[in-house]
């Protein structure tokens, strides 16, 4: 039950396709079945077999046509691409140069790679090897998630899954560690980077207030936290206070607020209603206010707190204390203006600092997760947020999702996650369970998971790789390269058709690939440059042959030929000779009544008796009438049908 390959100038034998027991699957080299095949002929780049007790002909495609797609970026004029570029072979092909620096300034200047053949005068067949192309830290819309740090509900130091937290909410980078508030553990917790090793930098455990070094001080359900590099500063939400730490010692001091309620003030003279988030400019501190309602200013050298905007829960835009929000939750800064997400009002607010001006970015005020624009987007309690200079990255607390928001646009979309729950995956295959916090470190997202007790990443960026794949022609065939973009917008390419022969394997050609410059501050467009080529032979170490099944009916299928356009098989139960057009896969009977007998005649007024073997010379057909003990002609032309040979 398998079909298998003899290289005729080795006699070297392998099992091309079939898995060796009965069976009837299509599939790829043995994962495919068959139940007893008898014949079998080929047409170019396929095989045909009659798969007899299956009652089909099934078709077996050798070679593919190999595609890449080459992801690349129109670049919006301030960021460079480095495409490196290498040979998995380099003994049958090199490339120069090995690296391409793409910038602002020569973003449209054609840049061209050398791929030259080595001619190692050996009869080796066509020589697979591979052009690599890979750019690191490409923008990508569908970004891996994984776990960074955290396993099960715990209080455990050390490293990436074999620590634990207790609902962690609130997240800070400096670019080395991140800075985590593990609220139900009452801590804050530390994790290098480089190393996915936690410890506990401040806090008890007990659900305390103290001021201390270390694990002297107590926290009360701390929310949020910021740095700006030397210090951390903490909203420790039940005991309605800032808490600021040093970095180097773990000194834990208190800067504002005393107890529950809403006073301005300097210091301990302010008072806050479980604080939520919090962000620095370097100079100043915002606070989410949250119980309050309101977005509230810390000066950082003096303590004075004073408020910004909002006044009662609520939703109304405008200025200053003439704002309402709902549970205000999140809060960040590009310098000029705060993002903040406006947690029960469903919505995205942006405040300009200069001014307290407060308007909507982005949200309906409906519970939802719309992607869209502006207000025709949905959030379900926005939580946490944070920033990339460019993009807005906002979570989604009831809807388990994380959001990016393009703050030149305010075009809303998903990034990740799905539903409540945990799994690592990409884009919305990943799931989260009420995620609250999250920060970035310019290439990598990471998300307080809240109900799952850990730290996850999601990989902003990647590197595109591309393997173009490539044969050193070995003297004897031509490989046309089919050459295209996905977006002519964005880019184009020239020429569209690439041809190696015997006579140019080894001149190099060039493909060009121009950027369009369209004006329109419309981000890294990215799109794909493809290449394909139809393999002239599979490399059957490496890829295992597609069978399909190609006719079905046919009762108990033998012999198949062809003729170039149609497949003639001998169907041998039903004595006749049966027509298959190879383009439609149309059959009909091409000669013989059905009938078991030995009539000469033309076509269905013909007779045979268990035909058997089937061949052609392209203008006959030659069949082996089994059980008639004879040689049968029938020209192809006329379907006429006479005895060659045997009485």
């Amino acid at each position: 039950h398998n079909i298998r390959k003899i290289v005729i100038s080795t006699g070297v034998v392998t099992t091309l396709s079939g898995s060796g027991t009965i069976g009837s699957a299509d599939g790829t080299g043995t994962s495919a079945s068959f139940q007893k095949p008898y014949g079998i002929t080929s047409l170019g780049s396929n095989l045909y077999v009659s798969d007899r007790n299956n009652n089909t002909i099934r078709k077996i495609v050798l070679n593919k046509t190999e595609s890449i797609d080459v992801a690349l970026h129109n670049l919006d004029d301030d960021t460079d691409v480095t495409v490196a570029v290498s040979s998995s072979n380099t003994a049958e092909g090199t490339v120069s140069p090995e690296t391409l620096t793409f910038t602002g300034s020569n973003w449209n200047t054609a840049q061209s790679v050398t791929v030259t053949g080595i001619d190692d005068n050996d009869a080796d067949g066509h020589q697979g090897y591979e052009v690599s192309l890979s750019a690191e830290d490409q923008e990508t819309n569908n970004p891996e998630v994984t776990t960074f740090a955290g396993s099960s509900e715990g209080s455990s130091d050390g490293t990436g899954t074999s620590a634990s937290f207790n609902e962690p909410t609130g997240i800070a980078s400096d670019g080395t560690n991140l800075y985590v508030v593990d609220q139900s553990n009452h801590r804050i917790r530390k994790i290098v980077i480089s190393t996915g090793v936690v410890t506990t930098l401040a806090g008890s455990g007990s659900r305390s207030f103290a001021n201390g070094t270390g694990t002297s001080a107590s926290f009360n359900m701390p929310a949020e936290v910021t740095t700006d590099g030397t210090n951390l500063y903490v909203t420790d939400s039940y005991n309605h206070r800032i808490r600021k730490i040093v970095i180097s010692t773990g000194v834990v001091t208190t800067l504002a607020g005393s107890s529950e309620g809403f006073a301005d003030g300097t210091g301990t003279s302010a008072s806050f209603n479980q604080p939520n988030g919090i962000i620095t400019d370097g100079t100043n501190l915002y606070v989410a206010d949250r119980n309050n309602h309101r977005i509230r200013k810390i000066v950082i050298s003096t303590g004075v707190v004073t408020t910004l905007a909002g006044n009662s829960a609520g939703f109304a835009d405008g200025t200053g204390t003439s704002v309402q929000f709902s549970y205000p939750s999140g809060v960040k800064t590009d310098g000029t203006n705060l993002f903040i997400a406006d947690r029960m009002n469903h919505r995205i607010r942006k405040i300009v600092i200069s001014t307290g001006d407060v308007t909507t970015l982005a949200g309906n005020g409906s519970a939802g997760s719309l992607d869209g624009t502006g207000t025709s987007a949905s959030f379900n309690q926005p939580w946490g947020i944070t920033s990339d200079g460019t993009n807005l990255y906002v979570v989604g607390y009831s809807s388990h999702k994380i959001r990016k928001i393009v703050i030149s646009t305010g075009v809303v979309t998903t990034i990740a996650g799905s539903s409540n729950g945990f799994a690592d995956g990409t884009g919305t295959s990943a799931q989260f369970s009420l995620p609250i916090g999250l920060t970035t470190d310019g290439t990598n997202l990471y998300i307080a998971d809240y109900r799952n007790h850990k730290i996850r990443k999601i990989a902003l960026t990647k590197t595109e790789t591309a393997d173009v794949a490539l044969h050193n022609i070995d003297d004897d065939a031509e490989v046309s390269v089919g050459v295209s973009s996905s977006n002519t917008a964005e880019g184009t390419v020239s020429p569209q058709t690439l041809t190696f022969n015997e006579n140019n394997w080894n001149t190099a050609q060039t493909v060009t690939v121009t950027g369009v410059d369209d004006s329109d501050s419309d981000g890294h467009k990215g799109y794909d440059i493809s290449l394909s080529a139809k393999s002239k032979e599979i490399d059957f170490e490496k890829e295992n042959p597609e069978v399909t099944t190609f006719a079905s009916g046919l009762t108990k299928p033998n012999g198949v030929t062809t003729d170039g356009t149609n497949l003639y098989v001998a169907v041998t139960d039903s004595h006749i000779i049966s027509k298959i057009v190879i383009s439609t896969g149309e059959v009909s009977t091409f000669a013989g009544s059905g009938v078991q007998d030995s009539e000469d005649g033309t076509g269905t007024s013909a007779s045979f008796k268990y035909p058997a073997g089937i061949t052609t010379d392209g203008t006959n057909l030659y069949v082996m009438d089994t059980n008639n003990h004879k040689i049968r002609k029938i020209v192809i032309s006329t379907g006429e049908v006479t005895t060659l040979a045997g009485s």
